[in-house]
């Protein structure tokens, strides 16, 4: 009997010790996911604000504001359609599956075409049959008229799903737009006239924008006016030039 009695004891502590280790599990557990979600709400912040200062960066509107062209407009905007003409050519025969869109009386030249079609497919590597397609961009970004630049941005769409967390670190898509930046600066590129970037737009698309400015030291690199400097004349328009 009293053997039975020690058993009896002995599964009752068993039964308790079992039972506080569960207690202790499921507080650890429950840590475990409060922390998570703590840092899963932190994430997703921070990548929203990240996306919103990608897309506030590399947002193309159709109301940009160039303001007024106050030196000789009429050469600088028929030198800039020369070149585009050229640049046109050159693309369709490169990457026939680019569009072309012209806005801003002629100013601003955009096209459009498949990320692969520039870069071999999988890799953040230029496909070197378009290196001298590149040359001729460089070429001709230095060859605004006296008062003017020309401004190129290229633009890929993102590698991951819209609305979903932005990945950390550097992804496909944005190895790419600095691979496009870095070239185009080590084949005589001026720093300040090629920008690059990753919006959330459709995967596997690009874009590129070319864009004639005037050189004023009231404006950014854009053209636009600065803060605080006095109103220019708003020649925005979206009727497409005129051939």
């Amino acid at each position: 009997m009293e053997h039975i009695e020690d058993l009896a004891r002995g599964d009752d502590k068993r039964q308790h010790a079992s039972l506080s280790l569960f207690l202790a599990l499921y507080l650890m557990l429950l840590a475990f996911f409060i922390t998570l979600l703590s840092l899963s709400t932190f994430e997703e912040e921070r990548a929203a604000r990240a996306v919103d200062s990608v897309n506030a960066t590399f947002s193309r509107s159709e109301t940009t504001a160039l303001g007024g062209f106050t030196g000789d407009a009429g050469v600088a905007v028929q030198e800039a359609r020369a070149w585009q003409d050229a640049l046109q050519g050159a693309f369709e025969a490169a990457i026939p599956a680019v569009t072309v869109t012209r806005r801003s009386r002629g100013r601003i030249m955009e096209l459009e075409f498949p990320v692969e079609a520039l870069f071999v497919p999988g890799e953040a590597r230029l496909r070197e049959v378009h290196l001298p397609l590149l040359d001729r961009i460089v070429a001709g970004l230095s060859s605004a008229p006296p008062g003017y630049r020309y401004v190129m941005e290229f633009v890929t769409g993102s590698d991951y799903p819209t609305g979903d967390m932005m990945p950390l670190g550097v992804t496909p898509a944005v190895e790419r737009a600095a691979v496009l930046a870095r070239t185009m600066v080590e084949r005589g590129a001026a720093p300040g006239g090629v920008v690059t970037g990753v919006s959330a737009t459709e995967a596997g698309r690009a874009r590129m924008t070319f864009t004639v400015v005037e050189e004023v030291g009231d404006a950014d690199w854009l053209g636009r006016p600065l803060a605080g400097a006095p109103p220019r004349e708003d020649t925005t328009t979206t009727a497409p030039a005129v051939e």
